[in-house]
């Protein structure tokens, strides 16, 4: 939940072009931790917290 809060706070402020006057190099980290914070969303949806393989010798 609070990747996906991340993410898209930092794509609002990324496209309405709030950080249009910082360097390149910080814009470039900026949108890393956006492509980050949204795979990491999407892995938590498709997988769930805990993950969804099978469980060893019957542990969890």
């Amino acid at each position: 939940m609070s990747n996906g809060g991340a993410c898209l706070y930092l794509l609002y402020y990324g496209v309405t072009g709030e950080w249009a006057d910082w360097s390149g190099a910080v814009q470039f980290v900026l949108w890393g931790s956006t492509l980050a914070t949204g795979l990491i969303t999407l892995g938590l949806y498709r997988y769930g917290v805990s993950g969804s393989e099978p469980v060893a010798n019957g542990i969890r």
